[in-house]
């Protein structure tokens, strides 16, 4: 793995731990299955309905952890057609952090497989590909950059296939192939990876391993 940190913006704090962890989380709930998880992954990625109290009662609730796998907030999702359908925490700092990236570092594979969502996250998992991680939106920061840089030598860019993917990934891809290999899932217009059936996932993303481009040193 790259053993380099070249920081792109300078910072001087992090997404501070949270002191709690939520219970009363309903892995098996309907909404949850209907989004195609199945029961293992839902718990695997510890996501699901909250039917606790207070303000992420009655969404679906998912941690989100930094680089070294601290809890630092929950993401809730609507269960109906209720806007917004995600919402973040005021505080979180969404570009210091990568969704996943510590489960993808735990899986020693120097290619990192990057989407934009969480659903994204959960099906490429699903097929069989843990080295997964999610900007939680379009736009790649500087830190969030250096962080893919630190931990992997390679990296796969499989944002979504509508304009503001399509300019997210050259963007991406721009600023992450002077430090380290990368390559492009070319999506069907319009399509998004959660969308994508596991045999469909695995077509596209099988041998892009063997033909990542090397970047300019």
């Amino acid at each position: 793995m790259s053993a380099h940190l070249q920081l792109n913006t300078p910072y001087t704090s992090e997404n501070r731990p949270l002191s709690f962890t939520l219970r009363n989380i309903d892995h098996q709930h309907s909404y949850v299955i209907s989004l195609g998880l199945t029961e293992q992954t839902a718990r695997y990625f510890g996501v699901g309905y909250y039917d606790g109290n207070g303000f992420l009662r009655g969404r679906v609730v998912i941690p989100i952890h930094n680089e070294h796998g601290e809890l630092v907030a929950y993401s809730d999702r609507a269960i109906d057609e209720m806007e917004p359908k995600y919402r973040l925490p005021a505080g979180l700092r969404k570009s210091y952090v990568l969704f996943n990236l510590h489960r993808a570092i735990q899986s020693r594979d120097d290619t990192l497989i990057l989407v934009e969502g969480f659903f994204d996250t959960f099906k490429i998992h699903q097929a069989g590909h843990h080295n997964v991680a999610a900007l939680m939106g379009s736009k790649l920061s500087g830190r969030q950059t250096d962080l893919i840089a630190t931990y992997f030598n390679q990296v796969i860019l499989m944002l979504d296939a509508d304009e503001a993917g399509k300019a997210a990934t050259t963007a991406a891809a721009t600023a992450l192939s002077s430090m380290i290999r990368a390559q492009i899932v070319e999506l069907a217009p319009g399509s998004q990876p959660d969308q994508l059936a596991s045999k469909e996932i695995n077509q596209l993303l099988g041998g892009l391993a063997h033909d990542l481009s090397s970047p300019d040193r």
